[in-house]
């Protein structure tokens, strides 16, 4: 039987459909099962599996299905190449720390890369290949990089990414960890002596969140601004859509990453 052999060498959408030979991230398939522009099903967090990459190949295994996608993340820094390949009739989309999806396979940024796998349709086992070429003098030429103010705020973690997973996060209902996001300033504010108490008690009265586009503003050294689209479902049954979307954040030296501070209209 014909495999497709996907050498990814940009990173668009990719999609193997019963054809042999070599296909590159910039050609669709004339096939009906060809891959959407963009996933159809949501990445869960939980399955993510953080991997290391560098100019060595490391090969993942799993199971893509069309109604449930699977997500590698690793760190890589700007400049470097995102190289993979696989045997397997899937569909692949790479986001940037900014939760884009790229159409080049030249990482523009520093931070955290998430790659979503789901099948065209029913489910298959997949093998993939990766790792990032320019590795070791992207490490070498940070080494030397004096610790200037812009190089600190674009090795912290991307703030867009930050705000999606604790959105996340609540509708996993892990409500201490999003507690542990919010500034002192952030949880003093409903001037309650059961602050976080009355925390979960409000979001445990929300059934799920809908998280639209999540998309860094502004960021600098210590601050940053994100805008999210967010709506909730209440458990009675209606729906509210999030008015104050623009999330002001700042960053904690001693936990290392950024904490809600206040919320308003953008």
């Amino acid at each position: 039987m014909n495999k497709l052999l996907l050498s990814l060498t940009l990173l668009l959408v990719i999609s193997g459909c019963g054809t042999s030979g070599q296909t590159s991230a910039n050609s669709k398939q004339s096939n009906s099962n060809d891959c959407p522009d963009k996933p159809e099903t949501k990445l869960d967090i939980k399955n993510v599996k953080s991997i290391v990459l560098n100019n060595q190949t490391t090969t993942e295994s799993g199971i893509a299905s069309k109604s449930k996608s699977t997500g590698y993340a690793f760190e890589a820094q700007k400049g470097q190449k995102l190289k993979y390949n696989t045997s397997a009739d899937v569909c692949l989309w790479v986001y940037t720390p900014d939760s884009e999806l790229i159409s080049t396979n030249v990482l523009l940024k520093n931070g955290k890369y998430t790659i979503q796998i789901s099948a065209p349709k029913g489910s298959t086992t997949f093998e993939l290949a990766m790792n990032l070429d320019g590795a070791e003098s992207a490490t070498t030429a940070s080494n030397n990089t004096s610790q200037s103010s812009s190089t600190q705020s674009s090795e912290r973690p991307s703030p867009a990414q930050m705000v999606k997973d604790h959105y996340i996060a609540i509708n996993n209902r892990r409500y201490q960890e999003t507690w542990d996001n919010l500034s002192p300033d952030f949880q003093r504010l409903s001037g309650s002596a059961n602050a976080y108490g009355d925390y979960a008690e409000w979001w445990n009265s929300v059934e799920r969140i809908n998280i639209g586009d999540v998309r860094t503003v502004e960021q600098s050294d210590n601050r940053a601004i994100v805008d999210a689209d967010l709506q909730y479902v209440m458990k009675t049954g209606r729906t509210a859509t999030d008015e104050n979307n623009r999330i002001y954040l700042i960053w904690n030296d001693s936990s290392k990453k950024w904490l809600f501070n206040s919320k308003r209209k953008s």
